[in-house]
Order: C-alpha cells, then structure tokens, then sequence
C-alpha cells in the first residue's frame, strides 16, 4: 500500500479505526517496512531467508549483524506532503503498565471498565509498541504534524472524508470470537 501512495503521489490518505490497527498502518506509512528490504555495509551474500523473518532480537527497521557484515535496513523517503487522518469515533486506549504511569504522561482519557484489578491501563486493547510511540508523538510531545487524529461520531461526519478520498484504510481493529466450548456429552459449556 505504501508504494502505491508513494508511486501515484497520494498526498492524503484516511484510516479509519483508532484501534492499535489504524495506529500501526500510519506508522507503516510514515517509516515504511524495511522487512525484505536491507543492505550490507560491505559485499555479503545474499541474506537467508531464515535472516529475513525476524525474531525478537531483529524487529523489522534495525540495524543488526550478520556474521560478520552489518546490515542496515532501507527506507524508500516520501518526498512529496502527505497527511495522514486517524478517523475514530470514541476514545483511543492506550496500554499503561499502570494508572499512576497512565496520569504521569498526561494521559486520562481511559474508562475504569479498561482498568484491571491490578491496576494496569487496556492490557489486552490499548496501544503498544510503534502504535503507542505515535499517539504520543501526537498527543504528548505534538511533533507529528503530517499526522491528524479526528473524532468523528457519526456517520455522516466520517462519510465527509471517506466519500472524497482518494485512499481509504479500513482499520477497526479486531474483535475477539468465543470458541464454543462442549463437554463429553456434547452440552455447550455456558462462559460468564
């Protein structure tokens, strides 16, 4: 999708979701993958493709060794103005390790119904990683100005931008499904 914005020049494009999804595809916009696409400080063979699916001590964009040649990952630069618009309609939830770090950053816009007993901040639906580092570059420090995050709540408010858009990322996140669960007898287990 990114080369694609990137080859016909798209200089808007609309997400909508505030989920870690909708997070995550703006952050890709903005740096790119750099999964399959690296180069060698010095003359190295190909890299392996067991080398190319990461493990956690080589997220995808650093920098790391192989053997002895080091790689570094390449990103294709967007030269041209791109703005990006967040489309969401309640609240974004953000993961904290606590409320305490949750108030230490400024960051009060979370129902208590996303509070665990103890104590910690949408553990399993508020942002992380990447996602969270960009809501912050937004809300906190407000240093991303190619990034725009819009609280639509109706219908009608959100057609406005993706009925004239030229790019639209459908971004809601994910819903979790309950497995049916039967005992030996085949009677459905009932969960609370």
């Amino acid at each position: 999708m990114r080369n694609y914005i990137i080859s016909n020049r798209i200089g808007e494009v609309d997400i909508i979701g505030g989920s870690h999804s909708g997070f995550s595809v703006a952050w890709m916009l903005l740096n790119g993958s750099a999964m399959f696409n690296y180069e060698f400080e010095e003359e190295c063979p190909e890299l392996p493709e067991s080398v190319r699916h990461f493990s956690d001590s080589h997220p995808i964009g650093s920098e790391f060794y192989y053997n002895e040649w080091r790689v570094k990952p390449i990103f294709e630069e967007i030269d041209f103005t791109l703005q990006i618009n967040i489309i969401f309609w309640d609240r974004i939830w953000v993961y904290y390790k606590s409320v305490q770090a949750a108030k230490d950053e400024g960051y009060e816009d979370y129902e208590y119904s996303g509070v665990t007993k103890k104590g910690v901040v949408y553990p399993f639906t508020g942002l992380w990683g990447d996602a969270k580092n960009l809501w912050k570059t937004l809300k906190i420090f407000k240093n991303e100005k190619r990034v725009w995050l819009l609280k639509l709540r109706t219908i009608a408010e959100q057609a406005s931008y993706f009925w004239t858009s030229k790019c639209v990322v459908w971004a809601c996140g994910y819903q979790s499904n309950m497995i049916p669960c039967i005992n030996k007898d085949g009677t459905l287990i009932e969960f609370k």
